[in-house]
């Protein structure tokens, strides 16, 4: 059995509701009145229950408390209308600027409707004032044109699951000349063993070496069966043409991350939300 923090959250959660189990998997389930599965709903419901409620209470001062969920992502290339998809972990984007970071963007601080019905005299993007906004999973960069684009960006973390075991299934390529890594676009190409690549794939965490420098990373999206588009901090500065990669591994367990992506200062608090989900269920339960 994998230790991590998520797994003793689970087993300290479990004393306290008086289900004293050593087993956090589904194994242990037997006898209990709260199973594995509930108990992870729980931890992940208060993981996220914590994010929302420091961001309202910290505002700007968020990304100084929870570093950890700071995320950064180059480059975003938009459509010709400014308009681009956002990365598969991102929550809210803090900036946004030119992917060499030779020019920041502007947030709205406004509505942005009237701004791109030209009803806002007092805002008129140009080339040289560029704004943005987040709607949604989308940026939208006025004025509208196509950009490389470059965001910082709050993380929402993707629930996690009980760590039975280190090892998981997965897909691998390790054929040099099958394979190759495109820096700008961040879009590795390469022929998946035992399965191509499948929208099943995005968010899961990959792995790429070229001679003996390791990559880490994750993968954002799927073009087609064999072409992915990669996030990373580590990702390569430059391509990585045919011949010269040696090995692509994909990990089937889903995150990027296999533990909680907090510090370990709020599992104390991630415990007794547990502690308060599974009370509220048990008086349900005795109706």
């Amino acid at each position: 059995m994998a230790t991590t923090r998520f797994n003793a959250n689970i087993l300290a959660a479990a004393g306290r509701l008086k289900d004293r189990r050593t087993d956090p998997s589904a194994t242990g389930d037997a006898n209990m009145r709260f199973s594995s599965d509930r108990l992870a709903d729980y931890q992940n419901k208060a993981i996220k229950d914590i994010i929302v409620q420091q961001y309202g209470q910290l505002g700007p001062k968020f990304a100084d408390v929870f570093p950890e969920l700071i995320r950064t992502f180059s480059p975003l290339t938009t459509d010709v209308t400014g308009i681009v998809a956002l990365p598969m972990d991102c929550w809210k984007v803090i900036e946004a600027s030119k992917w060499d970071k030779s020019q920041y963007y502007y947030a709205f601080k406004e509505d942005p409707l009237s701004v791109e019905n030209n009803k806002d005299g007092l805002i008129v993007p140009a080339v040289d004032a560029v704004y943005w906004y987040q709607q949604y999973r989308e940026l939208h960069v006025l004025p509208a044109a196509a950009y490389t684009v470059a965001i910082r960006y709050l993380m929402h973390p993707a629930d996690l699951l009980v760590q039975i075991s280190v090892g998981t299934n997965g897909k691998w390529s390790n054929n040099p000349l099958a394979c190759s890594y495109s820096a700008s676009l961040r879009l590795f190409v390469g022929n998946m063993t035992p399965l191509s690549f499948s929208i099943d794939d995005v968010g899961k965490v990959a792995v790429l070496r070229s001679s003996n420098a390791v990559y880490y990373c994750r993968i954002a999206a799927v073009v087609n069966g064999t072409t992915v588009a990669l996030t990373g901090e580590g990702l390569p500065a430059a391509s990585i043409p045919v011949g010269d990669l040696c090995e692509f591994l994909v990990a089937d367990n889903g995150n990027l991350y296999t533990d909680i992506p907090l510090s370990p200062l709020w599992d104390s608090l991630i415990v007794s939300k547990m502690v308060e989900y599974g009370m509220m269920d048990a008086k349900h339960m005795m109706q």
